[in-house]
């Protein structure tokens, strides 16, 4: 199938590892420009490499998602290397776990710059360009606790749906010039956060069974949900939130 990207530059944050990475691989695949940023320099130079075995244009730099003045840089960077951007990935590390006691004031302003306030910066640095053009893609990263929260990690469960809130309301907003805000809601998935959650394997094993798929996601099956929103097939969905859970979340909406 042609996903209808081929030399469409795009953005992914957080892009050096897991699902991020899994995403700029699959969009690199399909022929877009792909520009990612990571707090990690080594970690960071490594997926570009890995990027570029792809044949098309790659640009990287170190950037940290809870730092507004830092993802105005990139955007800017990455739109003078690769030209305007249409295609956006917001993904981002989840905060800090735990529950309501176990969570500081300092915790809550950390989990909404990393969370929340990265997603809208990002957009509004981008989001002219697909006005402009009369196309674009927005696809946030999130989680299936948008749907179903998650036992110990409150501020994941909180700032994700105000992510969801945000998303479902600029969706309204720029679908007539041809853009359209999507979400991916990941379920339990084998990246570096979960797998250091899952202290041991009777861990592992209790969140299995819950899942009624008996199993963990790969990075690379979340991709391919966040690959399809952001193709031409894709066109006429707008303020979806698809999880891609193992059938995890039970509801029926």
């Amino acid at each position: 199938m042609d996903y209808g990207l081929k030399n469409k530059t795009a953005i992914v944050t957080a892009g050096s590892k897991g699902i991020g990475l899994a995403t700029a691989h699959l969009l690199a695949q399909e022929g877009a420009k792909v520009a990612i940023c990571a707090r990690d320099a080594q970690t960071l130079a490594q997926a570009e490499k890995a990027l570029k075995a792809h044949g098309g244009l790659v640009f990287a730099a170190p950037c940290d998602v809870s730092d507004k003045q830092a993802l105005k840089d990139f955007a800017s960077a990455a739109r003078d290397a690769l030209g305007p951007i249409q295609i956006l990935v917001n993904n981002a590390g989840g905060p800090r776990p735990g529950g309501f006691k176990d969570v500081a004031d300092e915790d809550w302003q950390k989990a909404f710059e990393l969370t929340l306030m990265s997603a809208v910066t990002m957009t509004a640095c981008v989001i002219d360009d697909m006005r402009a053009a009369g196309w674009g893609r927005v696809i946030n990263i999130s989680s299936y606790s948008i749907k179903q929260p998650i036992p110990q990690i409150l501020l994941s469960n909180v700032m994700r749906l105000g992510v969801q809130g945000w998303a479902k309301s600029l969706a309204s907003d720029v679908a007539a010039d041809g853009v359209t805000v999507n979400t991916v809601c990941p379920g339990w998935t084998l990246t570096d956060r979960v797998k250091s959650m899952l202290s041991d394997d009777t861990a592992e094993s209790a969140i299995k069974g819950e899942i009624p798929m008996q199993r963990l996601g790969t990075p690379e099956e979340i991709a391919a949900a966040v690959l399809f929103f952001a193709s031409a097939q894709a066109a006429y969905i707008t303020g979806a939130a698809l999880q891609v859970d193992g059938g995890i979340v039970r509801s029926s909406l």
